[in-house]
């Protein structure tokens, strides 16, 4: 079920972007289901995929994002420092690299980081990529035991 204001979600995740437009974009192409009811000129608004429904991606324009942080502070240029990592879960491999591949697709940059064998030793297959803002993005599986190195 989609999440709404009867059934919220249970983790928002508050960015700043340069372009809505392209961010929308972006997003739509990845999958992620645009919530027009929490969207306006300024911020666009999305649910993760499944299994990830219940987290909110809120994307605001500099203009707007302004008015959520510590006065005083600056919004970080996601292409100079790395502020955060987001991860989020795949049910396969394959659904791994295809949200990549999706990536990429839509103007984003495959695999700004790789970790050993893609995360095998830690039991998981991990991929990541860069957003049209530069944010960095993970999508993982685990591995079913013994796949794991």
């Amino acid at each position: 079920m989609p999440q709404s204001v009867e059934n919220p979600p249970s983790l928002y995740v508050n960015l700043s972007i340069s372009n809505v437009e392209a961010a929308t974009k972006f997003f739509k192409a990845l999958g992620f289901f645009h919530n027009t009811e929490w969207s306006d000129k300024q911020t666009v608004s999305f649910f993760f995929p499944a299994p990830n429904a219940n987290v909110a991606l809120m994307l605001s324009d500099k203009d707007r994002y302004k008015t959520f942080i510590r006065p005083g502070t600056e919004i970080s240029d996601a292409n100079k420092v790395t502020e955060v990592i987001f991860t989020f879960a795949c049910k396969t491999k394959g659904d791994v690299d295809a949200m990549v591949e999706k990536a990429v697709a839509a103007g984003g940059k495959p695999d700004p980081f790789t970790m050993p064998d893609n995360g095998a030793g830690f039991g998981m297959y991990c991929r990541s990529f860069e957003d049209v803002d530069g944010h960095i993005w993970e999508a993982n599986t685990m591995l079913p035991q013994g796949e794991e190195k």
